[in-house]
């Protein structure tokens, strides 16, 4: 199976938090075309699989940010031109990179500060059954999975999930656009408990993007989101199984 790679296309200055969960979902799609297939026995040994709840750290819930990512350190010229020089240089310029960054998430935090408050109440209750169900659905319709989804099988899809919050994913008329991004991982382990397919993973709803006040305001638009995101990330998973199943 061959996904396309489409991005969308957002008006104003986009945020590098899109391209940065793109690239990510980009490299896990090219990493799996590559790797080796499931043979005929553990294709066999995989007649079922069950979804279990997912594991959320405790932690995982992060403040929204709104400021761009550093990303990649500028060049910058330094006098000598030697390889020592230029680390230091580099060093200095992560330095500036960053400090602009924390500057713009101040000021981010100052102006936005009532529905920075408010956001961590606009994450769904039922994050970890939304994503249980979002994979399991997902897998039911998928070309190797589809009628093999079973609450009991020995053979379990373990989804982990390390973060999640609102990150900014563009600027259009002066208005910083939020929208939630959810990272984690997921595994497939067969009946033995040997891991047979490992792959990071993150869900970005980078269309539904919208201030943070918008979704403080409005519980339905935070929550309808939020399963943009869930369903990107079990698009992605069901995607992993289709290239190792050949």
């Amino acid at each position: 199976m061959h996904l396309p790679m489409v991005f969308p296309v957002v008006r104003g200055t986009a945020s590098m938090n899109w391209i940065r969960s793109s690239a990510v979902l980009a490299c896990v799609l090219l990493a799996t075309s590559c790797v080796q297939k499931w043979d005929e026995s553990q294709r066999a040994a995989l007649s079922s699989v069950a979804v279990p709840s997912p594991v959320i750290a405790g932690d995982a819930y992060q403040p929204p940010v709104g400021k761009m990512p550093t990303g990649p350190t500028p060049i910058i010229v330094v006098p000598g031109g030697n390889a020592g020089a230029a680390a230091v240089g580099n060093g200095l310029g992560q330095l500036v990179v960053e400090g602009i960054g924390a500057a713009q998430q101040a000021m981010y935090n100052k102006a936005h500060a009532d529905a920075i408050s408010r956001a961590p109440g606009t994450v769904p209750g039922d994050l970890s059954e939304r994503i249980r169900k979002s994979v399991a659905k997902e897998l039911s319709s998928n070309s190797f999975f589809k009628g093999k989804v079973r609450d009991g099988s020995p053979n379990r899809m373990v989804v982990n999930v390390t973060s999640y919050g609102y990150v900014r994913v563009a600027k259009v008329d002066g208005n910083i656009l939020m929208a939630p991004q959810i990272h984690g991982s997921f595994e497939l382990m067969d009946s033995n408990g040997k891991s047979i397919l490992k792959q990071p993973l993150v869900g970005l709803a980078a269309l539904q993007g919208h201030t943070l006040e918008d979704f403080a305001n409005n519980r339905k638009l935070a929550s309808d989101a939020f399963d943009v995101a869930i369903q990107n990330m079990a698009t992605m998973i069901s995607a992993a199984v289709d290239q190792k199943a050949g």
